[in-house]
């Protein structure tokens, strides 16, 4: 398996290409969807899914993009459908020329997302948003967090859908669950690990 970790638009957004077997998924492809075509072409990856940890703005920017270039499937909590429908409206969006994603397969608490012979866990994750999620991968170690935990911070909760207390109680009572040798890969930042998090973050003391 491999992990490549592609920064991309304004807010220098993670968008994470999970590869296998010259397969792959597509995390938060938040922009430069010509950026992110050139590095799965060049590597000659056969797209499966676009998997997405919230719905924001930045997080969102290339995933029309990509469901036209590769046709495949776009996934996101239902909780989170109100940013999309709102989103074409919003402000945010000047810093971002993107199409409005389309064709919606929402996802549950505690499905699981099928990759060759691994699996994606998705763990429902409200507080930065209503239908933030993560997705955890137990055979290859890795948790991609989004906008939920941070490098020795956590998400905002000042944005529409936000709720400080539920993002701290998502973290502590189900990230928090997770191997402490857990490796995180957030929205934004640099990568951490879970055992780092509980003895060090700041904001969940």
């Amino acid at each position: 398996m491999a992990v490549k970790v592609l920064t991309v638009g304004p807010l220098a957004e993670n968008c994470i290409i999970y590869s296998k077997n010259n397969r792959c998924i597509i995390f938060d492809p938040g922009d430069e969807g010509d950026k992110i075509v050139e590095y799965i072409k060049q590597n000659s990856f056969e797209p499966l899914y676009i998997l997405n940890t919230h719905g924001h703005f930045d997080h969102i920017g290339a995933v029309r993009y990509l469901q036209k270039y590769f046709n495949i499937p776009f996934y996101l909590h239902s909780d989170d459908n109100y940013l999309i429908k709102s989103s074409a409206e919003s402000i945010l969006f000047a810093f971002i020329r993107v199409e409005v994603p389309e064709k919606i397969c929402f996802l549950n608490d505690n499905e699981i997302i099928k990759f060759e012979d691994e699996e994606f866990l998705v763990i429902h994750t409200p507080g930065h948003t209503k239908g933030s999620v993560c997705f955890y991968n137990s055979k290859s170690n890795i948790l991609i967090s989004g906008d939920t935990l941070f490098n020795n911070s956590i998400g905002r909760t000042d944005l529409p859908g936000g709720d400080y207390n539920s993002l701290t109680d998502s973290i502590r009572n189900k990230l928090f669950l997770l191997p402490e040798n857990t490796i995180v890969y957030p929205g934004h930042g640099i990568e951490t690990n879970i055992g780092f998090e509980k003895a060090y973050n700041p904001f969940l003391k």
